[in-house]
């Protein structure tokens, strides 16, 4: 199954409040509370655009996909599985102590 998951890109990025977030850019309240709890069946491209814009990602970071069928393992979905281990990274760097930020800053640095 496709899922539109905001949630998980806006949680890395550091945003907590998707429906805030959401309405501060300028979408509807309705249309923000459909999209901060997941339960979209679709949605306009002019939305889709603007929260890809403001998040600096693609439609393919805002889509999740969960195989509800066989499909074989080469199969262009699978790109769309979402990797837990980016959020847990996250908390691990948000619990980091500050004396070690300096190493970790010196690290992405070397990455880019």
């Amino acid at each position: 199954m496709l899922k539109l998951n905001i949630d998980y890109l806006t949680r890395l990025r550091g945003i907590s409040k998707n429906f805030t977030y959401l309405t501060k850019l300028g979408l509807s309240y309705n249309i923000s509370q459909r999209l901060s709890t997941g339960n979209v069946k679709s949605i306009n491209l002019g939305h889709l655009e603007k929260i890809c814009l403001d998040l600096r990602c693609t439609p393919n970071d805002l889509l999740e996909w969960h195989a509800d069928q066989s499909v074989s393992s080469d199969h262009p979905l699978h790109t769309l599985v979402r990797d837990p281990r980016l959020l847990e990274s996250l908390e691990k760097i948000q619990n980091l102590p500050l004396d070690k930020f300096k190493r970790l800053n010196d690290l992405i640095d070397n990455l880019e």
